[in-house]
């Protein structure tokens, strides 16, 4: 049931596409609790926002990332099953009733997510296994990948055609039971952007929680509306948030880390 979901859109800076986000969730999910968070408050944006009335919203004080808006975005929320959007994400009818299906069928799976598609129409790539110090050499946006394409190096997996039980899916939308939320203590903030994601189903498999990806059910995701914005700093933070990551999951490869932090720091700054 659409009242089984507390929906959370998080904005910066672009608020028409938050707008149409919205009304996107309240059309799938007519009696959800749907918030859109702010993180660069603006009154003309609160003004539409409040107008429209498919959403509440919370402005915050300061930007704190992506993690922090959706910690707070779900704060006090207590529906059982919460979706996390990108403002850039447009959410088709019964898309919550089709992930709560998910859950109801499998009581160990904490996440899942729907399949992204781009406004052409081109599937984007969303199931994943853990990146490991190797497979990052061959990632996206990684000289080596163009040198021998797809390997079973990279942590990016072929597109599955059913459901799947998987190691990560993207956080531009993606769906959560409540009680992993709770036990895993929401985002971790010292992500500010990306990684967050990678993060989250990491310690949610580590506790015993499956995470799954639903090719049948698809949403519209313009990527990048808001990095796009100023890509030399997505592209550093991209960098430290990965560091984080393998500092965090990988404490005990110190040199590796070392070298991988170098080679992402110097990667960023080699795509201008």
């Amino acid at each position: 049931m659409a009242s089984d979901w507390r929906i959370v859109i998080v904005n910066y800076r672009t608020p028409e596409l938050a707008r149409q986000a919205a009304r996107s969730a309240r059309a799938a999910a007519p009696g959800a609790s749907i918030v859109v968070v702010d993180t660069d408050p603006a009154p003309e944006f609160a003004d539409l926002i409040r107008t429209d009335g498919a959403a509440e919203l919370l402005p915050l004080p300061e930007n704190r990332g992506y993690g922090a808006a959706l910690n707070a975005g779900l704060r006090d929320a207590a529906a059982p099953y919460v979706l996390v959007m990108n403002a850039d994400v447009r959410v088709a009818p019964n898309v919550t009733g089709q992930l709560q299906a998910r859950f109801e069928g499998f009581p160990r799976l904490g996440v899942v997510a729907p399949r992204l598609l781009s406004p052409d129409g081109t599937v984007q790539p969303s199931c994943r296994r853990f990146p490991t110090h190797r497979s990052l050499l061959w990632s996206r946006g990684s000289p080596l990948r163009f040198l021998r394409g797809h390997t079973d190096r990279s942590y990016r997996l072929p597109e599955p055609s059913a459901f799947t039980l998987t190691d990560v899916v993207a956080g531009a939308c993606m769906a959560i039971r409540r009680d992993v939320w709770n036990e895993l203590g929401g985002m971790d903030e010292r992500f500010f952007l990306y990684a967050e994601d990678t993060d989250f189903c990491h310690r949610a498999k580590r506790a015993g929680w499956l995470v799954g990806y639903d090719p049948s059910v698809t949403v519209a995701h313009a990527w990048g509306a808001s990095t796009s914005q100023s890509r030399r700093q997505s592209h550093r933070i991209h960098a430290e948030s990965l560091s984080l990551y393998f500092h965090k999951h990988h404490p005990g490869s110190r040199f590796a880390n070392a070298v991988v932090t170098c080679l992402l720091r110097c990667h960023a700054r080699l795509r201008f």
